[in-house]
This record gives C-alpha cells, structure tokens and sequence, in this order.
C-alpha cells in the first residue's frame, strides 16, 4: 500500500509500504478521506518519522469487522484515541480518560489503517466524505468537546484568539449556537474566513489594539469567552486582557509554560481557566445531531487534493492561509 512519509524540511512523499497485518480486536480500513491537522506540522517541518501522525480519517471496513458488526465496506470514521476498552471511563466512551489510552498520530494518510473496533465510528449515509471525517475527527471534535465545557449563552461575547483550523471550527460552532464572535488572526485569507462562517467582527493583530478593540466591541464589559487557540505563551497572556469578570479563558491550543499568577489573573477577577484536549468517542453523536439542526462542519474544508498530491497539500496548508485541508482517495 501507499503511505505518506514525512521527511522534514517542508518535505513529505509517498512509499510503497507493506499492509498491516489484521490483528486480535482491530479492524482494516481503506481510507477514502484523510484531513491535515496543525498539530503534524511540527514533524512536516523538522524531523522525519517512521509513518505520519495523520489522525483524521474516514473510510471503509476492508477487513475483520464482520465479528463486530462492520459488513465489508460499511462506512466508517476512525477515532484516533483509544483506551483499554475494559474501565470504567471507557464503558462511558471517553476514552480520553483512560489511563491505558494510546494518543493521536495513527498513520492515517495511508491506503490502509489498523483501527480497534472500538474506535470505528458510523457516521449517517446523508454525511459527504468530508462531514464525515470532521464529526469523526477532532476537526470538529475539539471544539464541541469545548463548547460543552463552557456553555455559552447566546449573545455572550466570545473572542477567539488564533483562526487556524481549529480556531475557526471554535468560530462556527459559537456562531451557529448563537455567541457573537469576535476573531483575532494575522492571516486576512482566515479573517475573511471567520466571517464567512459567522464571526460578527474580526482583527488584524498586527494593525490594531486588539484590547482596546474587543472593549470598544463588547460596549466596555469585554468577552464572557476567550478561547485561546494559537498555543503561544504570549497569546495566553493577552487572553487573560480580553476576558470579562466573571469569565473564562477556554484553552485550546498546546502550549508550554506560561507564567500566571492566581491571584491578579483569577481569584480576583472570578475567572475560570479551562482546557479541552481532544473529545469523547460517543460526542460523534452529539455532533451528528448539531447537523441535522443546520450546522455545515463542510464549510471548514477549503482543499481537498487527491492523495497522490500529498506533498502539494500539505505545502498548501503550512502556508497558514487555509481552512481544513482533505486529502482523499475514493
């Protein structure tokens, strides 16, 4: 079968690489749909791999499924984190909790995937490909695991603090269940973006105080919602300036050490800081039925290139002005 290699330097190709061999629990999928995420773009840029951490797929049962209700060729999305399959926080489909959990990177820009059946996800018939692999995929999955964490009311300010893929799922979701959206990027392609999927107001970091700015926008009281989603320490600290008392600082982008300090930042203000890191396998569901009340999770795809173009996509997404990128081989 053919993989995706990354080689470092911005340099990626495809190799002939053997098929995995069908083992105790998994299931062999054919992939027909595999989307980019940010988080591989440090091994696109510096280091080789042994494979590639693409963690975002769809396809179809090629192999082994049968003994678990997967007919060869049923549909399926593939959650890129696992657990035991045995405790307690896995019986509730959160196998984020698991404390025997394998994490994300499952060399999902291949032909062929190795998935437990535990992981496979069946999404509705009426999904496109590209629904599909964001219901089934922390494209998607990030920012409503986020959004049922904070609970925004409609109307509340909601500043989102980077427009990268992730960033701008953050701005449709708030915009679609009714929060007034303010985005901050320093890209205009992802500003023009934000809009289109619904943020009321959108920032050039660079040209502008945005402080000031998200005060005059919010009428003085700022965000009830920071969502910081750049993962820059700086960033983090500047979300701590946008929020309002009373509010929440909603971390979702990866990010190392940042001083902060409890009192001055916190207890004083009465705000709340929160992370969210990937989503539980059962919410695929609850995003299911957020589309059938109207939400499009396509609108964040902006490319998709056939898989043979690996190299041309994912140039095309470091470039940092896109949306969701999709490599498909259907």
């Amino acid at each position: 079968m053919k993989r995706v290699h990354f080689l470092g330097q911005a340099k990626v190709e495809l190799r002939d690489v053997p098929a995995p061999n069908l083992a105790e629990g998994r299931v062999l999928v054919r992939i027909r749909c595999s989307a980019l995420c940010g988080s591989e773009l440090g091994a696109y840029r510096n280091a080789g791999m042994n494979g590639n951490p693409g963690h975002e797929a769809v396809g179809l049962v090629e192999e082994g499924g049968e003994k678990f209700g997967f007919a060869k060729g049923t549909r399926v999305g593939l959650h890129a984190v696992w657990g035991c399959g045995k405790c307690q926080a896995c019986a509730e489909g959160k196998y984020t909790w698991c404390e025997s959990r394998i994490g994300i990177g499952q060399d999902f820009h291949s032909e062929l995937a190795l998935v437990p059946a535990q992981a496979l996800f069946r999404p509705p018939e009426n999904l496109t490909d590209a629904e599909a692999v964001l219901v089934s995929g922390d494209g998607l999955g990030v920012c409503y695991h986020m959004a049922k964490r904070l609970q925004v009311k409609p109307n509340a300010f909601v500043v989102v603090l980077g427009l990268g893929p992730v960033g701008l799922g953050h701005v449709m979701l708030q915009a679609f269940l009714g929060a007034r959206v303010i985005g901050l990027d320093v890209s205009p392609e992802r500003l023009a973006f934000a809009k289109d999927l619904g943020a009321q107001s959108v920032l050039d970091v660079r040209t502008v105080d945005v402080v000031k700015a998200v005060k005059d926008l919010t009428g003085g009281q700022m965000a009830q919602v920071v969502v910081e989603a750049t993962g820059r320490p700086e960033c983090v600290k500047q979300a701590f300036s946008m929020v309002a008392h009373g509010g929440t600082i909603a971390q979702s982008g990866e990010c190392g050490s940042v001083t902060v300090s409890p009192s001055e930042d916190l207890i004083r203000r009465d705000v709340g800081w929160v992370g969210g890191w990937y989503f539980f396998f059962n919410e695929s569901t609850e995003m299911v039925d957020l589309v059938r009340k109207g939400l499009q999770p396509g609108r964040l795809v902006t490319h998709a290139l056939p898989f043979k173009d690996a190299a041309q996509a994912f140039a095309l997404f470091a470039g940092g002005k896109t949306g969701k990128v999709l490599l498909t081989n259907a």
